[in-house]
């Protein structure tokens, strides 16, 4: 896609309407401006037009040719709204024709949100050619968090932090955004010891935080257990009679609490939290409020919470995941088995997440018999099969030292995965390493064949020798030993 060069960014003139290329429009096609239908916005037919493979000119170019008139404050509500439902594809070529037709009230906010557009789109190569042809007197903060948000979000660390480094010399860093994402990227990316680094920084700066950076915070304070420090921001916080904290700053402190082994000062912190709880947070808020109480080991909260969710308009499947993630944690399996039901019974929307969360349950505690009974439901119920169902009981067989039942489980993983499957690490090494212990070379070269015959691996190129020799670790390359999963991990 070609991408155009950053044009002239003046003042915003109110109310400006794009006329010349509707008069133009209007004399091709011989129409005159006619009353707008209030049914009929350039909003709505572009909400309708939802291929994300057609073109979404088309729409605009035949709204202008009928008459009608846009308004670029209609045109930035359109890309806003596109950018929420992720339709990235036609919010750049929005902003294409927003910038092929030289309207003058083009911002550095509008050249931000392109650049983060064109990052989505075209990828992060793309992203850095047009900062590139942007005249180094227009750079600012804008365009500088947009770059920076970019690498963060696809977690490039070290370019991240290059342009970190770049807005602070700069003096781009008058506010907490840029400080918020890269909190989030260090805590994404395991690097515990730059969030306290950067925690340090941020109270060094005194800076103001508003309730996003205050929420960041906690959640850092959190990861790296630093309870002293998150409590000495809550105390200020909560003396900033400016500040609004809400339900989700009390949750973070809570969870805080509960990492640290503090259950009556978590159990505080999420009374606060409900007593902030709205009627649109409502859904979310349960949701992670179960979850937490579930943590504190306080199933009666956990019941409680979980009548208030059920009354609420709607059926969600989260709800059900969080309700029983807590009773799990607190091993109430009778209980667990009764939503189970409820969740069977009177729903029929499927989510595989809630059967798989059962599985991992199960696995975990090593209940395998109740593990197979989900598994075979999902099978014989449902008529679903996937390869995660069968290496989460692999893992869970190998958990309970039942290798030959781990090794027959990822079999069957292997016989309905999908071309790119990527195997869980843990159950891959496990499982080969036990076969080549047990010198049992066929069995290693009957999987490879799999493999084979999946597309993951060339069985040819593999086996070069008749011994074996190295099979094991062949396979084990072969298969990749990128993301990692440590032994027991929910991947939901």
């Amino acid at each position: 896609m070609k991408h155009h060069l950053l044009l002239r960014l003046v003042r915003p003139k109110p109310n400006y309407i794009l006329r010349s290329f509707l008069f133009h429009s209007s004399r091709r096609s011989g129409t005159t401006p006619s009353p707008l239908d209030p049914y009929d916005t350039l909003q709505r037919r572009i909400a309708r037009a939802g291929d994300p493979s057609a073109s979404i000119i088309r729409v605009l170019d035949g709204w202008l040719e009928q008459g009608n008139l846009v308004k670029t404050s209609e045109l930035h509500c359109i890309i806003k709204m596109l950018r929420k439902f992720s339709r990235f594809s036609h919010a750049l070529q929005i902003s294409d024709w927003m910038s092929e037709h030289r309207v003058n009230e083009i911002s550095e906010g509008d050249v931000a949100i392109r650049l983060d557009l064109i990052a989505k789109v075209g990828g992060l190569g793309e992203a850095e050619k047009f900062f590139d042809t942007i005249p180094i007197e227009r750079l600012n903060y804008h365009l500088y968090g947009a770059l920076l948000n970019s690498y963060a979000s696809k977690k490039v660390l070290h370019k991240a932090e290059q342009v970190f480094q770049e807005m602070k010399e700069l003096g781009f860093l008058r506010g907490c955004l840029p400080y918020n994402v890269m909190l989030n990227l260090y805590i994404r990316t395991g690097k515990y010891t730059m969030v306290e680094k950067l925690l340090r920084e941020m109270d060094d700066g005194k800076l103001k935080p508003d309730i996003f950076t205050v929420n960041t915070r906690l959640h850092a304070y959190s990861v790296v257990s630093d309870i002293e420090g998150m409590e000495k921001l809550l105390m200020r916080c909560e003396a900033d009679l400016g500040l609004q904290l809400d339900w989700r700053t009390y949750a973070d402190a809570a969870n805080a609490y509960i990492k640290a082994g503090s259950t009556e000062k978590a159990l505080e912190m999420l009374r606060k939290s409900e007593q902030l709880v709205n009627a649109q947070k409502r859904k979310h808020a349960y949701e992670v409020l179960m979850s937490f109480y579930g943590a504190a080991g306080k199933k009666e909260e956990v019941y409680r919470l979980w009548g208030l969710y059920k009354d609420l308009d709607g059926f969600y499947n989260t709800g059900y995941i969080s309700v029983i993630s807590a009773l799990l944690k607190m091993d109430d399996t009778e209980g667990v088995e009764k939503i189970m039901g409820e969740w069977e019974a009177g729903h029929s929307l499927f989510d595989i997440r809630i059967p798989h969360l059962l599985i991992t349950g199960y696995c975990k505690k090593g209940m395998m018999e109740k593990a197979e009974e989900v598994a075979d439901m999902l099978v014989q119920k449902w008529r679903v099969e996937e390869t995660s169902t069968w290496e989460r009981l692999a893992l869970g067989y190998k958990m309970a030292g039942e290798m030959d039942k781990a090794v027959e489980r990822w079999k069957r993983a292997i016989e309905v995965s999908q071309p790119g499957w990527r195997p869980h690490q843990v159950v891959l090494m496990s499982c080969v390493d036990y076969l080549e212990g047990r010198r049992d070379v066929e069995s290693l070269r009957k999987i490879l064949r799999l493999l084979s015959e999946r597309g993951h691996i060339s069985y040819d190129q593999l086996l070069y020798d008749m011994n074996g020799t190295g099979l094991s670790w062949k396979i084990v390359d072969a298969m990749g030993r990128s993301q990692y999963i440590e032994e027991g991990e929910v991947r939901v």
